[in-house]
Parts: structure tokens; C-alpha cells; sequence
């Protein structure tokens, strides 16, 4: 027998909207049921006007995070054998990572709302799906976040499984904000090919008398890298730079290329024969079940997104690397670094493998060799945008992302033993004994900490993804990671003497003031989104995290690590397990799969290891490169 009606509400705004149309909604959304928030805005809403509602966790577990997965890869299997895209300079391999990245991230976005749906229709056995939502608009290459598919997906979904739907109210668009947005891109259009074309001019005149150092961007620590490894007569040259970078370049710091990301058109007949013969190959084996997921077919929105968002965004990156690719015949950087593959990273890298200039991809990311199908599917994915890309060299940054190149393979680089360069870098603090370092800790922690005096230090960091830029089981969730957090927080509140430290990074659907709102009360925990990172993980006496390039950093640092997951899926780098059944041992790296088991672990850790005395006795060695197996300076590498 079917229940009653299901309301599923993404923001805040759609549930003011139904509130204003509806003078009895509350008692409505009351009497529902179920009422859903899918995204933090809309649960906050919801829970400060009465209403009780789900968040995503009952609807998308472990299995979810499993069946989107095993669907996507046999979609994406299929969109590959479909897509040779290929220019006049011969670059192909980054064309067709652009569109696989982008086509999956879509796939995925509109696989959760199924597979949720699927499991509400499970659970609730709605008679109604009553959805408050605007339509996505298919002309924007990353999915906005103020706009949705969810009420199309909806109302396609019920059809297919003979339920109601209901579209419960309109929203209204903000006005002018598609008019001012266009006057926007046309000065920044203008004013980047302005500048970017007297920053190339200067390039010109200074690399006759200089060598250029080439960088994709200046994030991820790519500045201090640089910093570290330059000659006394090198120009630096990023492709891409920050708003407050403007004034470094004025000076001369170094030089910006922003404005090769600025204009597009249609000058490459093969490349625009190959992107049409693509999609026409696509298109014609759309057909096929396997673009089907939960009896709705997802090529609906796949197609007109590809036309009208993809092809447009890969005709710019086309314009991008054709104007790179001049670029390289003019000037020969002796060294170019890049912190990923995609887009014009992608292109870099290709080119340079082309014309025998020395380039390097050092990853951003933590890679690890994967334990099971699902995580292996997920790092293959990642892998070939962060350490399996075209270029001549990647760096192995620490022994897992060997470990990881020996298991999943490169195609075309030479890997090289760097130790850590972007990242999971030993921090100097200035002090050469043991002692001298646990005094230089207790000043950090005085300075930080002031008030937490005497207790145990535990810092929290991780990196949850949101809807629109979903990676499955080797990254949270939103929901999942603010469920994994009051997890700790309601452990850690149980404990004398111990405080947790919350490191927070404002994401896509998440800022701060919603995930203070969202956490559980307690006096125990702290949310820091200020400072500097690394003080936080010198300061600190244990790093906890689902998976994350923070865990190796700390690991780098002897810092020990716990790894948490509520529901026992992933464990991000072998560790230790903790159970009731099983006497734990001395290690550098915990694992928890349960609340039950995270107390009982930072219990035993409090007593058994994070004592000063303790540490001496821990093998950290396996997250360590042998001296001897590093590479002394890899920019000398032939």
C-alpha cells in the first residue's frame, strides 16, 4: 500500500517559495510522508521552521555510492570507444579526458538523484514525489548549484514507476543577473587578451637574454615549489594566476597568461570534423540500455548538455592550446611544471611530450593503490587527470603513489622518485632534537590554543565533495561527512581532557555558517577555517580523516593518523583496524568502521600512544622513500 505524499526540497529558497504559496505548508509538509533537504541551506530551513525532515544519508549508503559507480563505468566505457577527438597540433589524449571528466560528473549528478529516489520509493513507497525546483539550464559546462535537474529527473522517474508527481511551486529567477554576467565576461574578455598580450611581448624580449620556467597555476603550493628549484636567471611564467596576483605581476614577480583562457572559434577543420563524427558516434549508441539507470533514460540530458555546454567549452580549449601551442614556438621554457591534466593542463603536457620539452605532472592528490573494484574504479578516473596524463615525467611524491604507478599503471610518463614537492612535505620547524620539538609544539599549542591548556589535541580535516563534482567512495558526501563528524564530535565529548579541532574549508553547498548550524552542540570541539594549516598539524597530537592529502602530510611529519568512516566502506591508506575483538598494536596510521570502535580507538590511542614516550616505538618507514631511491635534483633529469 502506497504512502503519502514525499516533498523534496534542494535550498532554502524553495521552501520559502512553498511556504509563501501555500499558507498552510508547514501543517502540509507535516502531515507528508516524508520531507526531504537535500542540500545543507534546505535541511537548516526545514529544521528552523519545525519540520522534521531526512537528509540524503537513509537513501544513499554504501550501496549507492556502489550502484552509481558500477552504472557510470559501463556508461563511460561506452562514451570513450565513441570519441576520437583530435586537432592540427596532434593533441587528442587531453580532448578526450575533457570530455570524459566533465560527461561523468553529469552522469554521476544525475545518478544520485535516481538512485535517492529509487531508495525513497523503497523506504517511504510514496504515492506523490512533490518537487520544488527550477530547471537547469544545459548551457553551462559545471553545474550550478543555484539551479537543479531534480524536478525533471523527478517527474521522469515517477512516469517510469507509476507514481505521482507534483511540482509544488515555482521559484522565481533572480532578475538581471544573465545580463550582468555577459557585460562581465565581455570586459574580462577584453581586458584578459589586453593584458595577457603585452605579458607575451615582455615574455619574448626577456627569454632572449633568460631562461623561462613554465607553471600551469599558482595553487597548491606551486609558488613555494618554484620558489625552491628556480636558477638566478629564470623568468617565471604562469598560464594562470589569481585576481590578487595582479599587483605581483606589475612588479615583476613574475609573468601571468591569464588571458589565454579568454575567446574561442572555429579555425581547425580537423578538429571540428573529429568533435562532429564524436558526437554523431555517440549518438548512435545512446540507444543502448546501458545509458539507462533505474529504468530512466539519463541520454535526455546527457545529448543537449554535450551540444550546448561540451562542445562550446571544447572548442575553447581547442582556441586555448592553439594559442599555447604558438606560444611554444616562439619560447622553449627549460622546465614546465603542472599540477594536474585537465583542460589546458592537459594540453600543456601534450604538447610538451610532443616537442621534447621537459614537463612534469606532480599531482595535488594523494594516491594510494586501491583495495577493492569500486576504489579502483574511482582512483583509474581520478588518476587520469592527477598521475596517468600526457607528459614526459610525473613525480612520485611519496612510496603509496609509487605503490599506486605500480599497480594501475602509466601510459605515457617516466616516473621519477621526487619525495614530497606540492605536498606531504617535512615541516621545518626550526628545531633539531626530540625534545627541542615537543617544546616547539607545547609554544604552538599555547599560541593557537591558548584556552585548551593540558589536553589532547585532535584536528579534523577532509574533503567532501557536493553533488555537482560527486567522487563516489573514496570521497564523503556532504551528508556524510557532517554525519562522520558529529560522530566524533558525540565520542569525543565522552572523553576528559581531549578537544577536537575542526579544520573547515568552505565547499560547493557548504559554507561555514551552515556547517556550524548543522553540527552537534558540544563544548568539546572547535571549527577553524583560519591560519595556516600546517601550524594546526604541528600543533595537533592526532589527524582524523575519511581520505585525504592532509593524512600523508601528517604522516610526513610523524604525525599519527586515524581514519573514520560511519559506515566502514574506505580506508584510505592499510592501517591498523580497530575492534572490540582484537588488541590493537603501535602504528603510524588507524583505522575506525564504527562509532563504537572510534571510541574505543581514541581511547586506547589517549593511553597507549599519544604519550611523548610512545612515538619512538612506531614504524613510520613504509610512508617514507629510501634516500637512495630519490632522485637528487629532478629538474636535471634527462
Amino acid at each position: 500500500m502506497k504512502g503519502g505524499k514525499v516533498f523534496l526540497f534542494e535550498f532554502a529558497d524553495e521552501v520559502e517559495a512553498f511556504l509563501d504559496q501555500n499558507i498552510d505548508g508547514i501543517q502540509k509538509l507535516n502531515e507528508a510522508a516524508g520531507v526531504i533537504g537535500l542540500k545543507p541551506s534546505a535541511q537548516i530551513k526545514l529544521k528552523n521552521i519545525g519540520v522534521d525532515a531526512y537528509d540524503t544519508l537513509p537513501f544513499f549508503g554504501q550501496k549507492g555510492h556502489e550502484n552509481v559507480l558500477d552504472a557510470s563505468e559501463k556508461m563511460i566505457r561506452e562514451i570513450r570507444k565513441g570519441i576520437k577527438v583530435v586537432d592540427k597540433n596532434g593533441i587528442s589524449e587531453s580532448y578526450s579526458h575533457f570530455i570524459v571528466f566533465y560527461t561523468r560528473t553529469i552522469i554521476h549528478y544525475l545518478a544520485f538523484y535516481l538512485e535517492l529516489l529509487k531508495q525513497i520509493q523503497s523506504v517511504l513507497n510514496p504515492s506523490t514525489l512533490s518537487v520544488t525546483a527550477n530547471s537547469q539550464e544545459p548551457g553551462q559546462l559545471e553545474l550550478n548549484s543555484q539551479l537543479s535537474y531534480l524536478g525533471p529527473v523527478t517527474n521522469s522517474f515517477a512516469n517510469a514507476h507509476n507514481i505521482g508527481y507534483e511540482h509544488a511551486c515555482t521559484v522565481k529567477n533572480k532578475s538581471g543577473t544573465v545580463f550582468l554576467s555577459f557585460i562581465k565576461s565581455i570586459l574580462l574578455n577584453i581586458g584578459g587578451k589586453t593584458f595577457t598580450w603585452i605579458m607575451q611581448k615582455k615574455l619574448q624580449r626577456e627569454a632572449r637574454k633568460k631562461t623561462v620556467v613554465l607553471a600551469l597555476e599558482r595553487t597548491y603550493n606551486m609558488p613555494r615549489l618554484i620558489d625552491e628549484i628556480i636558477n638566478s636567471g629564470d623568468i617565471i611564467v604562469y598560464l594562470n594566476s589569481g585576481k590578487n596576483d595582479v599587483s605581483r605581476i606589475l612588479k615583476g614577480e613574475f609573468i601571468g597568461l591569464n588571458g589565454l583562457q579568454f575567446g574561442s572559434g572555429k579555425n581547425d577543420p580537423m578538429f571540428e570534423n573529429s568533435v562532429r563524427e564524436s558526437m554523431n558516434s555517440l549518438k548512435s549508441s545512446a540507444a543502448l540500455e546501458r545509458f539507462f539507470y533505474c529504468e530512466v533514460d539519463l541520454w535526455s540530458w546527457v545529448e543537449p548538455w554535450l551540444e550546448k555546454a561540451l562542445v562550446p567549452a571544447l572548442r575553447k580549449l581547442n582556441f586555448q592550446t592553439a594559442r599555447l601551442s604558438k606560444l611554444l614556438n616562439k619560447v622553449t621554457p627549460r622546465l614546465v611544471l603542472s599540477q594536474h591534466a585537465l583542460g589546458l593542463g592537459g594540453s600543456l603536457g601534450e604538447l610538451c611530450l610532443k616537442r621534447g620539452i621537459k614537463a612534469f605532472l606532480i599531482s595535488h592528490g594523494s594516491h594510494v593503490p586501491p583495495k577493492g573494484k569500486f576504489e579502483r574504479i574511482e582512483w583509474s578516473e581520478q588518476g587520469r587527470g592527477l598521475i596517468d596524463a600526457t607528459y614526459p615525467f610525473i613525480a612520485l611524491q611519496t612510496p603509496w603513489a609509487k605503490r599506486y604507478v605500480e599497480d594501475m599503471g602509466v601510459r605515457w610518463s617516466k616516473p621519477l622518485c621526487t619525495g614530497p614537492l606540492l605536498f606531504a612535505k617535512k615541516i621545518d620547524s626550526g628545531v633539531s632534537s626530540k625534545d627541542n620539538e615537543e617544546s616547539y609544539k607545547k609554544e604552538l599549542q599555547a599560541s593557537l590554543f591558548p584556552e585548551l591548556e593540558g589536553k589532547k589535541i585532535i584536528l579534523h580535516a577532509g574533503t567532501p565533495k557536493s553533488q555537482s563534482s560527486l567522487r563516489l567512495f573514496v570521497y564523503e558526501t556532504i551528508d556524510e561527512y557532517i554525519r562522520n563528524i558529529n560522530s566524533l564530535i558525540k565520542v569525543v565529548t565522552r572523553m576528559n581532557n581531549v578537544h577536537l579541532i575542526i579544520r573547515f574549508r568552505p565547499v560547493r553547498d557548504l559554507n561555514l555558517a551552515e556547517f556550524k548550524e548543522l553540527l552537534v552542540e558540544s563544548e568539546s570541539f572547535t571549527v577553524r577555517s583560519d591560519g595556516s594549516f600546517t601550524g594546526f598539524l604541528l600543533a595537533s597530537d592526532l589527524l582524523l580523516s575519511y581520505g585525504s592529502a592532509a593524512i600523508e602530510e601528517a604522516l610526513q611529519n610523524k604525525i599519527p593518523v586515524l581514519q573514520y568512516d560511519f559506515d566502514g566502506k574506505y580506508c584510505h591508506i592499510p592501517a591498523t583496524q580497530f575492534n572490540r575483538n582484537q588488541i590493537p598494536h603501535l602504528d603510524s596510521c588507524y583505522y575506525a568502521d564504527s562509532e563504537e570502535n572510534l571510541a574505543m580507538g581514541l581511547t586506547w590511542l589517549i593511553e597507549n600512544h599519544l604519550d611523548d614516550d610512545k612515538d619512538a616505538d612506531v614504524d613510520w618507514a613504509r610512508h617514507f622513500f629510501d634516500e637512495k631511491d630519490i632522485v637528487d635534483d629532478f629538474t636535471s633529469t634527462k
